[in-house]
């Protein structure tokens, strides 16, 4: 939950200052003195703010799964990494032999570990889209408040090319002094973009009310 929430926290930050910038672009040149209150509405509307919402959310939690699914295929090696020293490794308590007996068991642990990894991929796709769906659910409550439908922007494709340009920055360890020294690295390092797995109907949340959101005075989509 705690890498989860940094995660959360790192790309929310980015899609903020990401939308920022472009809401500033278009702006005149010269500085705008206005209230910081009547900045923001001038440069993203509520229908502006809720799609932005929208952005934010695809790049969170495409970066959820991603990570989640690069540390399930680290598990999944290291099982057969595992399985593959059978026998061959000092601490093991199986003896190398020829027999049949070796070989079936070393079947026997890899096969167990794909259905592990299976399962987990199960869980970790069926836990995406029940976020999904609250996220959509929340947000008809942001339409109904600003009293307009707003096309979603909610774009997890675009969140996982986006995701290819990233890098992130780690600060060196004071132990040897290097504090000051900054490394960069490709955020891909850190997520893995598997497949998506089927997941069962009967372990996904219910979807909210899909009637069209109650509005006084209804507005174009945008």
């Amino acid at each position: 939950m705690r890498q989860f929430t940094a995660i959360a926290l790192m790309f929310g930050l980015v899609i903020s200052v990401a939308a920022t910038a472009r809401a500033g672009s278009t702006t005149r040149g010269d500085l705008d003195s206005s209230p910081v209150t009547s900045r923001i509405t001038k440069y993203c509307d509520p229908v502006c703010e809720v799609q932005t919402q929208d952005s934010a959310f695809s790049l969170v939690i495409e970066a959820y799964r991603q990570f989640q699914s690069r540390q399930i295929q680290i598990d999944y090696e290291s099982r057969l990494r595992a399985a593959a020293g059978l026998g061959k490794d000092a601490d093991t308590l199986v003896i190398d032999t020829k027999l049949n007996s070796a070989q079936t068991m070393r079947s026997w642990i890899e096969a167990l570990a794909d259905k592990e990894r299976q399962l987990r991929l199960q869980q970790l796709q069926t836990r995406v889209a029940n976020f999904t769906t609250v996220y959509h659910c929340a947000r008809k409550g942001d339409e109904e408040a600003i009293q307009e439908t707003v096309v979603s922007k909610v774009d997890v494709d675009a969140a996982a090319e986006q995701l290819k340009t990233l890098r992130m920055l780690t600060l060196g360890s004071p132990v040897n002094a290097s504090i000051q020294e900054v490394t960069s690295t490709p955020a891909a390092d850190v997520f893995l973009d598997s497949a998506p797995v089927p997941v069962r109907p009967e372990d996904l949340v219910g979807p909210c009310d899909d009637a069209p959101v109650s509005i006084t005075a209804p507005g174009p989509a945008r």
